[in-house]
């Protein structure tokens, strides 16, 4: 079963929020701060999501513990002002300092947001926390999981959590396209279903490298290890 993430940004965050989420990391600051054997899960990264859209946390036992717990496929939520506002899905998570303190930055403490979790495009939800407590928390502090009973009362009533997201928080003038896991949206090879012709990407994609290593098809990313990279 796919655990369900939630990450929250108070009011000094809530910008770099909007930044991270509507806009795709540049590629150059990527490959600057990457190694090079970690270019095949960036070629991943960039054919599910069609960018690098990133999120991270700081160092803290507490945190720590419960970024290990990703896996690919999982859902992540994130929380500002009391309402849900972002949906994706986890493809790889990575430890890297570097690439943290050149997109956002340190700390007074000189502490960057190095436990890192690339995600697919993520979408606008417009859903107040206190709306939604049946099947969520009541309110969230810091990075955190939703319970698995909760997770098996979504999963009972709605069939998956896509279907909760689309039926629940999505705004009402979104589409069902907008409620896709990274499964249903290309992961699998396919390409995800657009009405009319794709969009130009953003950015020039990264150079096909050897014997990239994309996730099996047919498998649910869900199921697949996470990398790790320092």
């Amino acid at each position: 079963m796919a655990r369900i993430f939630v990450f929250t940004a108070d009011q000094s965050a809530e910008r770099r929020l909007e930044t991270a989420l509507s806009e795709p990391v540049a590629i150059r600051t990527v490959l600057s701060t990457f190694p090079p054997d970690t270019r095949p899960r960036l070629q991943e990264i960039e054919r599910v999501a069609g960018g690098f859209y990133a999120w991270g946390i700081k160092p803290g036992a507490r945190n720590q513990r419960t970024w290990a717990r990703m896996r690919a496929g999982d859902p992540v939520l994130w929380v500002s002002n009391g309402a849900y506002r972002y949906a994706a899905w986890v493809i790889h998570r990575f430890q890297n300092a570097e690439f943290a303190e050149s997109v956002w930055g340190r700390d007074a403490e000189g502490k960057a947001m190095e436990y890192l979790c690339f995600v697919s495009r993520p979408y606008r939800l417009s859903a107040p926390v206190a709306e939604h407590t049946e099947y969520l928390a009541k309110g969230y502090v810091g990075f955190t999981a939703i319970s698995q009973a909760k997770i098996k009362r979504i999963e009972a009533k709605f069939g998956s959590f896509e279907r909760f997201i689309e039926a629940r928080l999505l705004p009402s003038t979104a589409t069902a396209e907008a409620s896709r896991s990274p499964e249903e949206n290309g992961a699998d090879g396919t390409d995800p279903p657009r009405g009319g012709a794709d969009p130009e990407p953003p950015h020039t994609p990264i150079e096909t490298a050897p014997d990239p290593q994309p996730l099996r098809s047919g498998m649910s990313p869900a199921r697949e290890p996470v990398a790790e990279e320092a």
